[in-house]
């Protein structure tokens, strides 16, 4: 075999190992599981096999070094952090107690017009955001039936539109939601959001869990406008980190977030204005 189609073999080889141990990282707002651990520690990262990285140019979009680097210690170790600094005890939510609001679960963020908008890497770049929506269709498939939940939708074209794949198994097709155009779920004042939220209040909801995407645009503002707007009457809101996600260069620390992270940034923001951040709430 020739130089270079053993290369690519390992290169192959190499990102499919990646990219079973970046799922059980915390992308999803998990702990590390002890095999991740494992997989951290093992030295076959570091072996001679992977002398290919020297020629790094034949492999613009997958320079596997890079990769390891920022999506899986960079990454992991400082999500990791950041979530023990804000977790709080495990939250419980009652389902007579809560309800669940998801940001955004469309098509369009996973397969179609906003992924394809960021260009080659949209399908490697959005997978947080696939792993977060099967995390939300796994929830109401185990217990949706007995919470309240809502959803937003933004306006994107009818082939981007529709719900993920994932949810679309497990959301009812009569399923309402609120049409959001920007970034903040308040807007427009006509939506019914804040009728929504008064009612359950009135009914004595005290929890309102968010979800969805993306952590650092959609859901940071919504969760943070929807509790300075309804503080005062006694409701909390909480982002549920398993249920949400961001594209994969928004968890690499940037300089225009004086050396955080977009993701790390946006999860300060909202734990200061008061939104609980919890890696998974547990229903009952």
């Amino acid at each position: 075999m020739m130089e270079r189609e053993i290369e690519v073999k390992l290169l192959a080889q190499s990102v499919e190992l990646l990219t079973e141990i970046e799922k059980r990282t915390s992308l999803a707002g998990l702990p590390l599981t002890p095999a991740a651990q494992r997989l951290q520690e093992d030295t076959y990262f570091d072996t001679e096999d992977f002398f290919f990285y020297k020629r790094a140019k034949w492999f613009p979009h997958d320079n596997l070094k890079v990769r390891l680097k920022e999506y899986y210690y960079q990454v992991a170790d400082d999500y990791e952090i950041l979530v023990r600094e804000l977790h709080e005890e495990p939250a419980r939510v009652s389902v007579d107690d809560g309800a669940l609001l998801i940001i955004d679960p469309q098509r369009s963020f996973t397969r179609g017009t906003w992924m394809r908008s960021i260009g080659p890497d949209g399908d490697f770049e959005v997978e947080p955001l696939r792993l977060a929506f099967d995390n939300c269709a796994r929830l109401l498939g185990e217990c949706g039936r007995g919470i309240e939940k809502m959803f937003t939708r933004c306006p994107f074209p009818p082939d981007s539109y529709d719900w993920d794949e994932a949810l679309a198994e497990v959301v009812d097709g009569s399923q309402l939601y609120f049409v959001k155009p920007g970034n903040s779920v308040l807007w427009p004042p006509t939506n019914g959001f804040r009728e929504w939220v008064g009612g359950l209040i009135d009914r004595g909801k005290r929890t309102l869990v968010m979800g969805g995407c993306t952590l650092n645009s959609c859901l940071r503002v919504s969760t943070v406008d929807t509790q300075r707007c309804f503080e005062n009457r006694g409701l909390r809101i909480a982002v549920d980190l398993s249920l949400s996600g961001a594209r994969r260069k928004n968890y690499l620390r940037s300089s225009l977030h004086g050396g955080m992270s977009p993701v790390e940034a946006a999860l300060r923001e909202m734990a200061a204005a008061g939104v609980r951040v919890i890696p998974n709430v547990e229903w009952r």
